[in-house]
């Protein structure tokens, strides 16, 4: 395959990578999946894949980033003109269901994707995120009416209450044999409902 050399091309040569990510960590789950895999998928050399990108955390870090910025655009384009609370969980529900590999990768963030990087990748990131979350809540104040710093906080605590959950209900494959044990009752409670049930909390508007 010919070398990206226009910025288009490189761009979508990016995105061919992170494709084929995704591709390879359903195939691959719960484990990252080498650069080899990754160029294999993509149909890339491992040498192309390292033109953009100096390690598998630093792919991963990349799709992360992607899928959450989707998730913010959803966020601010959400109707709140009659509920809200209602509009603002279903559009976060909607895209963490629609898209699996979201929720294992905030799951691994801080302790598996932040811990390969370079400290200007990192600086990049944490730069990024933090732009992305004040563009974002400064919106959802604007078109909630709300106080100033009412959407950053509300969204910090539904990132928080998104891979809480998510980690604590995750059932280690090594105790598929304990799953229907009574004893851990408490730990069998639906994603999705104490999700929905936390995020409408942390939405109301009073």
């Amino acid at each position: 395959m010919k070398r990206a050399r226009a910025p288009e091309q490189k761009a979508q040569r990016r995105a061919t990578i992170l494709h084929a990510a995704e591709v390879c960590y359903h195939l691959n789950a719960p484990n990252l999946p080498s650069v080899a895999d990754v160029a294999a998928q993509a149909g890339v050399s491992k040498g192309t894949v390292y033109l953009y990108f100096h390690t598998k955390e630093e792919i991963f870090l990349a799709l992360y980033s992607f899928h959450l910025n989707a998730i913010f655009k959803d966020i601010q384009q959400v109707d709140v003109s009659e509920n809200p609370t209602l509009a603002l969980t279903d559009a976060l529900l909607q895209y963490v269901t629609l898209h699996p590999i979201f929720m294992p990768l905030a799951g691994m963030l801080h302790s598996v994707l932040e811990s390969n990087l370079s400290l200007d990748v990192l600086l990049n990131f944490k730069l990024q995120l933090s732009q992305g979350l004040t563009h974002t809540a400064t919106k959802l104040d604007h078109k909630l009416n709300s106080d100033a710093g009412f959407s950053e906080r509300a969204l910090l605590h539904s990132y928080a209450a998104l891979t809480g959950l998510w980690q604590l209900l995750q059932w280690p494959s090594a105790l598929a044999h304990e799953q229907g044990n009574p004893q851990f009752g408490a730990l069998h409670k639906s994603f999705e409902e104490e999700l929905r049930l936390l995020l409408r909390n942390i939405w109301r508007i009073d």
